[in-house]
């Protein structure tokens, strides 16, 4: 609330006289023309210059429309000028300070308002080059319908200084308050009177229509007695070729004093061609035009936005404005709701936390939110502004609007070890599975109590009442929960992330096969740029769409392009899916004797029954393989031995998985291992190990060379390449056991089946993320794409939907 200097006219404290202020004025002046600026504009500065501000306000419409916080800035400011239409706010201004200079002295009548305009915008930069912080006050809001503030406020910006200009309320936001119109509905359009008539501007008659300045109509000088407006009946001509002799329309002044209606007044247009009628319309009148038609709806971009399917009917509206105050039965069925109302579980309640406390200090004091803008980090230290927690202090030196939010909110008041969780969660397929195990088995109405109980009982460290805005913040700024494969079926585009490389910002990105350069995802958008030697730009915003799956929106353009509409995609995440024909490669026995052979030939999986080859098409479901119209039931892996029909899997045998491999560890400089196991033993390096092991598809061994003197790899088939890869660790002598991946070298050609054709992924972007693996594979021991892919599908599903479920 602005505080108020004097309670009534004898209590008021004295101000400058009139003289005083000419005196001041004239000295500026003068100062001014001594210094006059280059008659070519120069060039913009990148240096920020030391001292020197400038701040424009508004003081709205109303008297002493100001904001909370402007009588700081009015009172730490060096210099004030003002140009506001109300006398109570003048008198207030001049009361606060005194030494505040009226800018309505370089109106007149014999001047054109657009030298008016120039001189405003000097007098205010003219204090800022000397290093002085200026505020200057506009009535209404200081951006509409001015020229000198916009002037000024962009050469301070270009010289260097800080310019920042702060929104007020303007005549428009007053008439949609009084009259009741909603921009959004069907939609708003404004003009300037003169500049609709001499531009031939076609007003739409199917939107709300705002006309300024009809007071004034061709008018370009300045007359403080008002204005004559004798090109006002050309105005009136105008409209009533578009609407008709008498479409009604509304003059509407706002009121500017508390207590007073505004005006609002109905004609139809025959009627303001009469003069007595005229002379109501003055500089500060506007005209409102209320929608006259309806305009229907494309229904072709009504199905490509989604909005309406292809068999659904697409309503025409009978009325052009919406009916605001109808108790229709959708109106009323809303209403019957509050019988059974209660407040949602997901409801937040605003305490008052430290976080807000400083944010609203950022209102009110001027020297912080100065040091902040320069210095968030700093200025959240304790020394500074006490009382912030970690977390708060961690998510306001950001920066980030959201974060800050967050962090007002309060569900980060103190720390947790949510973070932490949900990685291990996301790392974790177990883990994973546990808690997906907990969230589907919580009631509706009492899941986070459920859940919390479950995690003291498991020993899991959480805090329930922040970890949805803890899945908000880890989604937002971690490429982590990203990893997976996306696909454009429109743009054609297949996009593969891995993240999860050590720090949040990065990824490994490949794009239609491709790797990305120096891609970065922060607050949510993934981008990189052909400048860093990639074939295109990219901009990508993460997302959780229906069913709360995620994707990518944004656009990817090439070097030479700009970045038009038809680059943009949404490419929605593909699911990897679980157990895979490639998975069971090997022999399978019932209790009956009969041998169920499946194997790899010629990049497709094949299969015999007792060494009968079997049709081709193989697929998975449940715990079945079928093969055309046959059906295998298997065992599930770890269940015990049952007699009847089951296959169950038996050891696999070593020649399956003899081959080159390309190993690399997590050790950046350390160079690719490459191991040859065949039925002659296994060299690492081509040097002989001295034992080697291998029992349920894990290799070992030991007494090797140096670069890998042991080791552990667990062997699994890849259903992107149809071979194998493996995972585990080798023991080197200067730093133990490192973890390593690898893959399988030999000449493969594109598998046969697209295993995702039926998630709508082209041939042509199946092969690209063919390739990709295979090419990883060959250069340097692979990407393990699909584990991952697989792994974090399944680990995200349970943040981001059965977490979420619970939690909200």
């Amino acid at each position: 609330m602005i505080r108020s200097t004097a309670t009534s006219a004898e209590a008021a404290p004295a101000y400058a006289s009139k003289q005083e202020h000419a005196q001041a004025w004239e000295a500026l002046a003068r100062d001014i023309a001594r210094q006059l600026p280059a008659s070519e504009t120069p060039p913009a500065t990148t240096t920020r210059q030391a001292a020197g501000q400038l701040t424009i306000i508004g003081s709205g419409i109303e008297a002493m429309g100001f904001s909370v916080g402007d009588e700081a800035l009015l009172n730490a400011a060096d210099k004030v000028f003002y140009c506001v239409a109300d006398p109570a706010t003048t008198v207030w201004l001049k009361h606060l300070r005194p030494d505040a200079l009226d800018l309505y002295v370089l109106y007149d009548d014999n001047k054109v308002r657009y030298h008016t305009y120039m001189q405003m915008s000097e007098a205010m930069l003219h204090p800022v080059r000397q290093g002085e912080n200026v505020v200057a006050v506009f009535y209404g809001h200081p951006g509409i319908f001015v020229l000198s503030t916009h002037r000024a406020i962009a050469i301070a910006r270009r010289e260097g200084y800080r310019a920042v200009m702060r929104a007020g309320i303007c005549a428009l936001d007053c008439l949609c308050a009084d009259l009741g119109i909603d921009p959004c509905h069907p939609g708003l359009q404004t003009h300037e009177a003169t500049d609709m008539l001499v531009r031939d501007r076609v007003p739409d008659t199917s939107l709300h229509v705002v006309l300024w300045q009809v007071g004034l109509i061709g008018e370009m000088g300045f007359r403080r007695e008002g204005y004559l407006n004798e090109n006002f009946s050309i105005l009136v001509q105008y409209l009533q070729q578009h609407y008709g002799d008498d479409y009604s329309i509304t003059h509407y002044i706002a009121s500017r004093y508390p207590g007073v209606a505004p005006v609002v007044e109905h004609f139809p247009l025959s009627a303001l061609h009469d003069p007595q009628v005229q002379v109501r319309f003055t500089g500060i009148s506007t005209f409102y035009i209320a929608p006259k038609v309806s305009r229907p709806s494309n229904r072709e971009m009504a199905i490509r936005l989604g909005l309406l399917k292809d068999h659904e009917i697409l309503k025409t509206p009978t009325n052009p404005q919406r009916e605001v105050d109808r108790y229709g039965p959708r109106e009323l069925a809303a209403i019957r709701q509050f019988e059974s109302f209660k407040v949602p579980l997901d409801y937040h309640w605003q305490e008052s936390t430290p976080a807000s406390h400083f944010i609203l200090a950022l209102k009110n004091d001027i020297g912080l939110r100065q040091r902040f803008a320069d210095d968030p980090g700093g200025t959240v230290d304790s020394d500074v502004f006490p009382g912030l927690s970690g977390r708060e202090k961690r998510l306001l030196a950001t920066g980030d609007p959201g974060a800050m939010q967050i962090a007002a909110k309060g569900v980060f008041a103190k720390d947790s070890n949510n973070k932490a969780f949900l990685l291990q969660m996301l790392r974790s397929k177990r883990l994973a599975g546990e808690v997906r195990k907990a969230c589907l088995a919580c009631d509706k109405g009492t899941g986070s109590q459920h859940l919390e109980e479950v995690a003291r009982f498991q020993g899991w460290q959480f805090d329930a009442g922040s970890l949805a805005q803890d899945i908000v913040l880890l989604n937002r700024h971690d490429s982590l929960p990203w990893t997976g494969v996306y696909f454009s079926a429109a743009a054609q585009r297949l996009i593969v992330i891995i993240g999860d490389l050590g720090k949040p910002e990065q990824c490994l990105l490949y794009v239609d096969g491709q790797p990305v350069c120096q891609a970065r995802y922060e607050k949510g958008i993934l981008k990189w740029t052909a400048a860093s030697g990639n074939p295109h730009n990219g901009f990508l915003r993460t997302d959780l769409g229906p069913g709360r799956k995620r994707r990518l929106i944004g656009s990817i353009w090439g070097e030479q392009d700009n970045l038009p509409a038809e680059h943009a995609l949404i490419a929605n995440e593909l699911h990897p899916g679980g157990l895979t024909p490639v998975h069971l490669v090997g022999a399978h026995r019932n209790q009956l004797g009969d041998c169920l052979q499946i194997a790899v030939r010629d990049q497709q999986v094949v299969a015999q029954l007792n060494g009968r080859p079997l049709g081709a098409g193989l697929s998975i479901s449940g715990w079945s393989l079928c093969v055309g119209d046959a059906r295998f039931d298997l065992q599930a892996l770890g269940a015990p031995p049952q007699l009847g029909q089951l296959y169950q899997r038996q050891a696999p045998l070593a020649d399956e998985y003899w081959g080159s491999y390309v190993l690399r560890n997590q050790l950046a400089d350390s160079p690719a291992v490459v191991l040859n196991w065949s039925e002659q033993g296994l060299t690492v390096n081509s040097q002989a190990v001295g034992e080697i092991r291998f029992a349920d598809s894990r290799l070992s061994w030991s007494g090797g060379p140096a670069m890998a003197a042991s080791g552990t790899l667990e062997l699994l088939w890849d259903p992107i390449t149809l071979d194998v890869v493996l995972f585990g660790s080798i023991g080197l002598p200067a730093n133990g056991k490192v973890n390593c991946i690898g893959a399988r070298l030999g000449a493969r050609r594109l598998p046969a089946v697209n295993p995702w054709s039926d998630q709508g992924l082209s041939a042509q972007a199946w092969e690209w993320l063919y390739r990709l693996c295979a090419a990883a594979n060959k250069e340097g021991g692979g990407l393990m794409l699909w584990q991952k892919w697989q792994k974090y599908a399944c680990s995200t599903a349970v943040m981001n939907r059965q977490l979420h479920a619970v939690l909200r």
